[in-house]
């Protein structure tokens, strides 16, 4: 008969009870003592005398938010003390970020992935990304991450990439962390901002240029091209010969800041 026993732990255990299996009870529960009732009462197990050992019980570590080590892997990617800045991208943390698998990781390696110098370097990254992403882009194939990178823009960014990014582009030239400092206030993604190449003003911007009358400009030829803007009035035209060598140039039109980039 199914009778419901109680320990002292609250356990309830279905068991069959008669005389006959007193003696099998007492061996099948280990020197716990058993009264068994028939009917509907209930049998209480009270622990005996005898001792039982505990069982060992072996300490484990914490477990970390994931995201807390995508962060540590983060500032690991790109040693910033090496002396040698082409050798500065470290595999071993790239390979670390592809298996952890957190999305945020994503933009930092295509960020570094720029500097990725050695066959070594270059495996690590295509490896880890194509884990990250599941795209087939080689390592050494920045344009094509960052287009992909283009076309997520909802991508997770881990806190502190801004530090960071200012911090490896410091390597470059110190002047960089103007424009990546932690808590930088941008409308557009920070991954979008690339390196183009040189240090700050490399290439030096065209800033407040002067103007003449267009009957005046006889450099010019009636199919150059040239980059036109008109704001409450004020109309100007950038010709391109001259934003080619700078690239980039910063105005006042209609009393308004703007800022062409070719």
């Amino acid at each position: 008969m199914a009778i419901p026993v109680n320990h002292t732990f609250g356990v309830k255990l279905g068991l069959v009870c008669s005389r006959s299996f007193r003696g099998f009870l007492a061996m099948a529960l280990i020197g716990l003592s058993t009264s068994c009732v028939r009917g509907s009462a209930q049998a209480t197990i009270e622990p005996s005398s005898t001792s039982v050992a505990s069982p060992t019980v072996f300490p484990t570590a914490t477990p970390r938010p994931v995201e807390t080590r995508a962060q540590e892997l983060m500032w690991s990617l790109f040693n910033l003390n090496t002396g040698d800045f082409f050798d500065a991208l470290n595999p071993v943390a790239v390979a670390a970020a592809g298996d952890l698998g957190h999305d945020g990781l994503i933009a930092p390696i295509i960020e570094v992935s720029r500097f990725a110098f050695t066959d070594d370097a270059v495996s690590a990254v295509g490896t880890a990304l194509n884990k990250l992403t599941g795209e087939t882009y080689k390592g050494d194939d920045f344009n094509g991450w960052y287009a992909w990178l283009g076309r997520h823009r909802d991508l997770p960014v881990l806190p502190g990439y801004d530090e960071w990014k200012g911090d490896v582009y410091a390597r470059l030239d110190p002047r960089f962390k103007k424009f990546f400092y932690p808590g930088v206030s941008a409308r557009v993604p920070l991954w979008g901002a690339v390196w183009g190449g040189v240090r700050v003003d490399g290439i030096p911007p065209l800033n407040d240029p002067g103007f003449i009358p267009a009957a005046d400009a006889s450099y010019l030829r009636d199919d150059d091209v040239v980059l036109g803007v008109a704001i409450n009035g004020d109309i100007r035209s950038y010709p391109h010969r001259i934003l080619a060598w700078h690239e980039l140039s910063n105005d006042v039109v209609g009393g308004r800041p703007v800022t062409l980039v070719y």
